[in-house]
């Protein structure tokens, strides 16, 4: 079993220090985190800290995913408090004072537990205050008759209004003199209330630390009669951030999830148009005899997509696991009996008539010059590019486990690292200028590149739908190709699949 911690501000020096010894410590949790952990069955996660607003907040379907895995997922403190009340129905436990007042709807605003901090290199220094601290400080001293119920409300009101990236002593303070509701006493006594009040952050933090690495014994913990009684619905959503979640870090340019590199390849590989029809005719070929094995329909089996995309359903793939993804089928079968399996199976699903009339919907998918094409020819290329759109690869991706399975994937992986690395030192000298670019300019290249021809045929080619979802694919490629253009016409270095 193992523990999984994600903390920031909300832990001491020390407390971190003595968390590391029992458990993985990790950063404040964010989007896309959970997914990349690798927890199975009995490991244990604990949120405490999480990011938003900088970058995604941790997603709930993250957290269902885990406790649909059997991974225990405890919260308290900050995000995790928040996340623990929003999800305990589902089996996520809270812990502490926080997580029962957001439960309970004591407290609803998600910015309570939000402040401005330092880096890990600077230990999280909190630079901001909670402003949930500052309702509990408020509150004790309410109770213990130092201030009224209406300097307590006042305060709160006029401290909820500052942005959490401004909610410091001397700028509460100020909004409180500023408002002519506190005479000078009661400032006076607010500025100590506020300067002495313990931080429940940090002591609900310690609270669930202590809870996750020194558990009672056995045989005094309580037992827990929880069982779930929900089914977690993969979605597409779901799906892709699991997709997205597949690959390594690398220390320059952070994550590189696997998926992106088929994209990398899919918009600048010289032999992708190529490499995409063979793969896509071997996964058509070895979805024939799949099904028969199953005695599906034999019913066309499709639904239309927006932007002109068709996108396979029941029947359409092969189910075992000799055809899985990755899996396209004996090797040593020759083009012609893969050819012949493809259109077979394609002929099943309706997109080829026993007469060789091609599907209406699949003839979008040629270019002009393959329209005069055999219908038997013009078919494949088709369903290469119409069968599997992005809603697909989300849920199989054949051409990624394919393009890892060539001798050129180690090469392929280091450009595209090489792309992102460019692209961070990029935004660090100019913030947002990707996101500025001229789609002119963008046309322009990429119609020079590929020799003049229609970006549009391109498009078709690489199993993009329309000219604008090539260049929306394109962006994060462009400047870097751009860059590189010299220095591949120099040292001959294009970017190839090959075999």
């Amino acid at each position: 079993m193992t523990t999984f911690i994600f903390a920031g501000p909300s832990l001491s020096g020390e407390s971190r220090q003595a968390a590391a010894t029992g458990a993985v410590l990790l950063p404040p949790v964010a989007g896309g985190d959970l997914l990349r952990l690798g927890a199975g069955p009995g490991d244990v996660v604990g949120i405490i800290d999480g990011y938003f607003q900088r970058r995604p907040a941790v997603r709930h379907k993250e957290v269902l995913d885990l406790l649909a895995a059997g991974v225990q997922v405890h919260g308290g403190a900050s995000m995790g408090a928040l996340r623990a009340a929003e999800l305990s129905v589902f089996g996520m436990v809270g812990h502490g004072r926080i997580f029962r007042d957001y439960l309970c709807g004591d407290i609803t605003a998600d910015d309570e537990v939000a402040l401005l901090h330092g880096t890990d290199e600077e230990g999280y220094q909190p630079y901001t205050l909670a402003l949930v601290n500052v309702r509990y400080a408020l509150t004790d001293a309410r109770r213990a008759g130092l201030i009224t119920s209406a300097v307590a409300e006042a305060v709160l009101r006029d401290a909820a209004r500052l942005p959490f990236t401004e909610r410091t002593h001397a700028s509460i303070l100020e909004m409180a003199a500023g408002s002519g509701a506190l005479g000078s006493r009661d400032l006076g006594t607010l500025e100590r209330v506020l300067l002495a009040a313990p931080d429940v952050k940090r002591l609900d933090a310690q609270q669930m630390i202590d809870a996750l690495l020194h558990p009672p014994p056995a045989a005094d913990a309580t037992p827990t009669t929880a069982v779930r009684d929900w089914t977690l619905h993969e979605t597409l959503h779901l799906r892709s951030w699991k997709m997205t979640a597949r690959g390594h870090n690398d220390p320059v340019a952070g994550w590189v999830p696997e998926a992106h590199v088929h994209g990398f390849v899919q918009v600048l590989a010289a032999d992708y148009a190529a490499f995409r029809e063979q793969v896509a005719t071997r996964y058509l070929a070895a979805a024939e005899p799949a099904r028969r094995g199953t005695g599906e329909s034999a019913t066309p089996s499709t639904r239309s997509q927006p932007g002109g995309h068709t996108a396979p359903t029941k029947g359409m793939w092969p189910t075992g696991r000799a055809h899985r993804p990755g899996r396209h089928g004996d090797p040593r079968r020759s083009d012609e009996d893969v050819s012949r399996a493809a259109l077979e199976h394609l002929t099943t699903l309706g997109y080829l008539s026993r007469q060789g009339r091609v599907d209406p919907g699949m003839e979008r998918w040629c270019t002009v010059r393959e329209r005069h094409l055999p219908p038997t020819v013009r078919v494949l290329k088709a369903a290469a590019r119409a069968l599997f759109p992005p809603a697909y690869l989300a849920w199989s991706d054949p051409f990624l486990d394919a393009l890892k399975a060539t001798g050129s994937y180690p090469a392929i992986q280091e450009r595209f690292l090489e792309c992102m690395r460019f692209n961070r030192a990029l935004r660090r000298s100019r913030p947002g200028f990707v996101h500025q670019l001229r789609t002119d300019r963008m046309i322009s290249h990429f119609t020079a590149r590929w020799g003049g021809r229609h970006l549009a045929d391109v498009a078709l080619e690489r199993g993009f739908a329309t000219v604008d979802d090539l260049l929306a694919a394109a962006r994060p490629f462009y400047l870097y190709d751009k860059a590189n253009a010299r220095r591949v016409e120099k040292d001959d270095r294009p970017i190839v699949i090959g075999g």
